[in-house]
């Protein structure tokens, strides 16, 4: 849970850009959510994940990141899966000066990845548009670690709340490699993405905590890193 300073943060941030995020309709089906860490590793690829509870059987779709909070100076990349490869997609300042990008590309579930230099508080958006009808949206705020306020502080332990398997790419992976690394069971550079030398690693601290050394961060191993 975020703290009331950040609450009280991302209040003002928001407050004057409702405008952006169109509430969903009484009428409209389609529910939409963000899911990103609380807390993003400068300087490299953190996924983000949207998912939709359903696509609207109908063409002009499109849709749309809107980054609160950021200048341009702020974003070094920002991708998105189109369901074959990864595509750079830039964030462009629009009328309101707000950091905007938008795609064609809409699926039930979507994945991002964006990396950003500035510990700061942000603000991420996604809309589902329809011409000039906005769908569905919703907005999720978050922070790049060394922000003030933000849910996570560098000086506390990290906590692990979700499970992590081969070919995660995200901050979780990043901290389990500082685990890892700092006991001596991965020798390779942390770079948040969970490949073989880390599948490597966490099987041999699975072992050494009692816990099947199956390779998958689950419930079990992740009790025993955040002990």
């Amino acid at each position: 849970m975020a703290n009331n300073k950040y609450l009280k943060g991302v209040l003002g941030l928001t407050l004057g850009m409702t405008a952006l995020f169109v509430a969903i309709s009484a009428e409209s089906a389609v529910n939409s959510q963000i899911q990103v860490a609380s807390t993003l590793v400068p300087n490299i690829k953190n996924d983000v994940f949207v998912q939709l509870s359903e696509v609207p059987q109908t063409g002009g779709l499109t849709s749309k990141i809107t980054l609160l909070g950021a200048s341009a100076n702020d974003v070094v990349s920002l991708e998105y899966w189109n369901g074959s490869s990864w595509v750079n997609s830039s964030l462009n300042l629009n009328a309101q000066g707000e950091l905007t990008t938008a795609n064609n590309y809409v699926a039930s579930s979507m994945n991002y990845r964006i990396s950003l230099r500035s510990a700061k508080n942000y603000i991420l958006g996604y809309a589902l548009e329809n011409g000039n009808t906005t769908v569905s949206s919703t907005a999720l705020p978050f922070s790049v670690e060394g922000a003030s306020g933000g849910v996570v502080l560098t000086s506390q332990k990290y906590v692990f709340n979700r499970n992590m398997t081969y070919g995660n790419r995200n901050n979780d992976v990043l901290e389990l490699q500082k685990v890892l690394a700092s006991m001596g069971y991965l020798t390779a550079e942390p770079n948040g993405n969970f490949g073989q030398a880390t599948l490597s690693a966490v099987k041999k601290y699975q072992a050494s905590v009692g816990v099947p050394a199956t390779g998958y961060v689950g419930p079990q191993t992740r009790a025993k890193l955040n002990q």
